[in-house]
């Protein structure tokens, strides 16, 4: 098998795995029930990703990265760091949740989240070709 493909067939099984171990009840906090549904939605972004780069559609799979990295974001965001007041107004759709570089500033404040000051000091200088490539623009054209 070539390396690409044994890297998405191990992909594909870390997704499934991940997918296994989300529980089943149901959270009993608003704050946990939210966070839970932005982690479903990295985890299918995540095997949309594996999915669409088997069957050779680097482009679409590409134009995944940023909506995986914003949920994923989330999931940990309001866990971690979202006021009350402002959870609140999320759950009542009066506010959204902030941006992905927003959501990285208040997570680096939180101690013992690993990979959070790596993933903040490189979106400045990577995020535009996450937004390139969502938005099919000359990093992905190219």
């Amino acid at each position: 098998m070539d390396p690409s493909a044994l890297r998405g067939k191990q992909s594909t099984e870390q997704a499934i795995a991940i997918h296994a171990r989300v529980p089943r009840q149901e959270p009993a906090l608003s704050r946990h029930r939210l966070a839970r549904s932005a982690l479903a939605l990295a985890l299918e972004h995540h095997t949309s990703i594996t999915t669409l780069s088997a069957v050779g559609n680097y482009s679409s799979a590409a134009a995944l990265l940023r909506p995986l990295m914003e949920a994923g974001a989330c999931a940990f965001w309001i866990v971690y760091a979202c006021p009350p007041p402002l959870l609140t107004m999320i759950m009542a759709g009066e506010r959204d949740t902030p941006t992905l570089p927003k959501m990285l500033q208040s997570l680096r404040k939180v101690t013992g989240l690993e990979g959070v000051d790596r993933l903040a000091e490189m979106l400045p200088r990577e995020g535009r070709y996450l937004d390139s490539y969502t938005h099919g623009g000359m990093s992905q054209l190219g």
